[in-house]
């Protein structure tokens, strides 16, 4: 199965980008992730 992208952020500059990236990798971050996955109907 080919790859495709289900969620897009777009930022203004890279310590945003570097902020975001570091939220993401949290434990706060990561039940984020699950959170949007499941809204998308993505749930592994």
């Amino acid at each position: 199965m080919p790859w495709r992208i289900v969620y897009l952020e777009e930022f203004n500059d890279y310590n945003e980008v570097r902020k975001k990236e570091k939220y993401y990798k949290s434990g706060a971050g990561r039940r984020k992730i699950r959170v949007i996955f499941d809204e998308l109907g993505l749930n592994n």
